[in-house]
C-alpha cells in the first residue's frame, strides 16, 4: 500500500470567504463564516494498490483504492454561529444567545455544502465548491488572555451521487480577473426625482457589478458626496452618513437632518469608489434631486 498526501494552503484576501450551508443549499443561502486564521487548507489522501510479481523488481501496475479529501482551516471569530458549525450542531441549537450543546440531530451526522471563494493565479478568482460534507473536527479552541479565540475546523468531502458525471466530489473554477469599471445610478430618489422636505428621507445609489464594491473606497465627503447647491456660490455638503450593502449592491445616504424644502442637491459618486478587484468608477457620476 502507498499514501499521498497534497497539502495546498491559500492566503486569503478581502474578496475570499469560506462560506457552509445545509447539504443541497446553493452558495447564497450558506453562511459566510467570516475571516480565517492561517488560512485554508485542501489535503488529498490516497491509497494506492501497488501490484508486484515474483519475475519484475518493480511493480507493474497500480490501482487507487480510496481517496480521501480534507478542509482545514481556523476560523478568527468564535462567534455562538460558528462554534455550532464547528461543532456539527443542528441550527435549532442556537436561539436566544444560547447554545445548547445536547442539540444533536437526531438522524446522526449533519450533511453539508461548503464553498470556498480565494486568490487565484494570475489576478483570477478560484472557486471550490464541495456539495456534501461532513463536520469531523473536535471544534478545537481556547480562551488565552490578551489572545483572540480561534475555532478549528475540519471538514470531510464526501461522494455525492446525485451531481452530474465527475462533479461527485465537487468542482474548482477560476475564473479571469475583473477588469470590467462599476457603473452605478441614483435609485431613490431617481435622477431629477425628489425627497420629502421636513423628513429624513434616504438617498440610494444601485451599483450595476458582478464583484461586490469595496466599501473602504466609499468615504462621505470624499469620494461620495451630497452637494446641496441651491445657491452655487456657496455650495455645502450635507450632513448624514452612509452605508453600503454588499448582497444588494446598494449604498444608502441618512441624512443628519430634515431635508429643507425648495433646495437643490447633487448626488456625486468619484472615480475614488472601487470594486474588490480594484477597478474605479469610469467617470465621476453625478445627478440632480431637490426637496418639495
Amino acid at each position: 500500500m502507498q499514501a499521498e498526501n497534497i497539502v495546498q494552503g491559500f492566503n486569503l484576501a478581502a474578496s475570499a470567504f469560506v462560506k457552509i450551508g445545509n447539504y443541497g443549499s446553493n452558495e447564497a443561502a450558506c453562511a459566510d463564516l467570516g475571516r480565517t486564521d492561517g488560512g485554508v487548507s485542501l489535503v488529498l489522501d490516497r491509497d494506492v494498490k501497488i501490484v508486484e510479481t515474483d519475475q519484475d523488481i518493480a511493480g507493474v501496475a497500480a490501482k487507487e483504492t480510496k481517496r480521501v479529501h480534507k478542509i482545514k482551516f481556523k476560523l478568527a471569530e468564535a462567534t455562538l454561529e460558528n462554534l455550532a458549525v464547528a461543532m456539527n450542531l443542528p441550527t435549532t441549537a442556537l436561539a436566544g444567545g444560547v447554545l445548547s450543546l445536547g442539540s444533536v440531530d437526531a438522524d446522526g451526522e449533519l450533511y453539508r455544502a461548503l464553498y470556498l471563494n480565494v486568490d487565484g493565479p494570475n489576478g483570477a478568482t478560484r472557486k471550490y465548491w464541495f456539495p456534501k460534507c461532513v463536520i469531523i473536527g473536535n471544534a478545537s479552541h481556547e480562551y488565552k488572555k490578551d489572545e483572540h479565540s480561534k475555532v478549528e475546523i475540519e471538514v470531510q468531502i464526501l461522494w455525492d451521487s446525485t451531481q452530474a458525471a465527475g462533479q461527485e466530489l465537487g468542482t474548482f473554477a477560476d475564473t479571469g480577473a475583473d477588469a470590467t469599471p462599476p457603473t452605478v445610478a441614483l435609485s431613490v430618489p431617481a435622477d431629477g426625482g425628489t425627497v420629502v422636505q421636513g423628513a429624513k428621507g434616504t438617498v440610494t445609489w444601485l451599483f450595476t457589478e458582478a464583484n461586490v464594491m469595496d466599501a473602504s473606497t466609499m468615504i462621505y465627503g470624499k469620494t461620495v458626496m451630497i452637494v446641496d447647491d441651491t445657491t452655487p456660490s456657496a455650495a455645502v455638503l450635507k450632513a448624514g452618513t452612509i452605508v453600503y450593502d454588499s448582497v444588494l449592491k446598494q449604498l444608502t445616504f441618512t441624512p443628519t437632518d430634515n431635508w429643507t424644502t425648495v433646495h437643490t442637491f447633487q448626488a456625486i459618486i468619484t472615480s475614488g469608489v472601487k470594486d474588490q478587484a480594484g477597478n474605479a468608477v469610469a467617470a465621476p457620476k453625478i445627478e440632480q434631486f431637490s426637496a418639495t
